[in-house]
C-alpha cells in the first residue's frame, strides 16, 4: 500500500485540495500515512492524523517523522468499526483511499457511521476509488479500472467490490449523510475523487 500512495499521490494532488489551507487532514486506514505525508508535504499549513490499527502505530509515526512531518502529524490507533478515537474530532477531512472497496456493503455503512459521529460540523469525507461509472482522463484504462473488482472479490471477503456512484451515493445515505452536495472530482487516473459533506 505504500507504493500504491506513492503511484497516484500526483494525480490526487494535480486534481484535489482541502477545502482550506490549514485543514485538518485524517486518513482514516491510512497505514504509515503516505498519501496524509504527500499532502502534508504539499500544503505547509495543513496538519494531520493517521488512523489506522494499533499494531500500525509506531510505524507510521517513524515514518512521519522520516518524512519531516512529525512537527504537525500524529498516529492514532483504533479500529474503525468500532467508535473513533475523540481526536478525530478534530479533522476538516476524512479521507479513505481504496478501503470502502475492501468490505460488503454492510461493513461499509458501518465505517461510515463511525466517522459522521465524531466528525464536526462542516467536514467532509473524501473517498479515492475506482468509481466504475465515472469518466476520467484515464479513460483509455477503462478495462483496467473494472478489472479492479476481480481483485476485490479474490482478494478480500465476499461482498468488496468497486462501485457505481449510485453504489457508493446509497452507502453513505444508509450511514445518514445528504448527498445532494457531493462533488466528483476526475483525476488523471484510472480513480475518481468523490467528497461528501458531514
Amino acid at each position: 500500500m505504500k507504493s500504491v500512495g506513492y503511484a497516484n499521490a500526483g494525480a490526487i494532488l494535480s486534481d484535489w485540495k482541502p477545502a482550506k489551507d490549514d485543514a485538518v487532514v485524517c486518513d482514516v486506514g491510512g497505514g504509515l500515512g503516505t498519501l496524509m505525508t504527500h499532502v502534508l508535504q504539499h500544503y505547509p499549513d495543513t496538519s494531520g492524523i493517521v488512523f489506522d490499527q494499533k499494531s500500525v502505530t509506531k510505524r507510521a509515526e517513524a515514518y512521519l517523522n522520516e518524512q519531516g512531518v512529525s512537527n504537525r502529524s500524529k498516529a492514532v490507533g483504533g479500529n474503525f468499526f468500532k467508535s473513533l478515537p475523540k481526536d478525530l474530532g478534530e479533522c476538516d477531512v476524512f479521507m479513505m483511499k481504496f478501503i470502502l472497496h475492501d468490505w460488503p456493503d454492510k461493513e461499509c455503512i458501518e465505517i461510515l457511521k463511525n466517522i459522521k459521529k465524531v466528525a464536526k460540523e462542516g467536514s467532509s469525507v473524501v473517498i479515492f476509488e475506482h468509481i466504475t461509472d465515472l469518466p476520467n482522463a484515464a479513460d483509455s484504462m477503462e478495462l483496467s479500472r473494472l478489472m479492479m473488482s476481480i481483485n476485490m472479490i479474490a482478494a478480500n471477503k465476499f461482498g468488496a467490490k468497486e462501485r457505481s456512484l449510485a453504489e457508493y451515493n446509497e452507502l453513505f445515505k444508509q450511514a445518514g449523510f445528504d448527498t445532494s452536495n457531493g462533488k466528483h472530482i476526475p483525476t488523471r487516473d484510472i480513480m475518481s475523487i468523490y467528497e461528501v459533506p458531514v
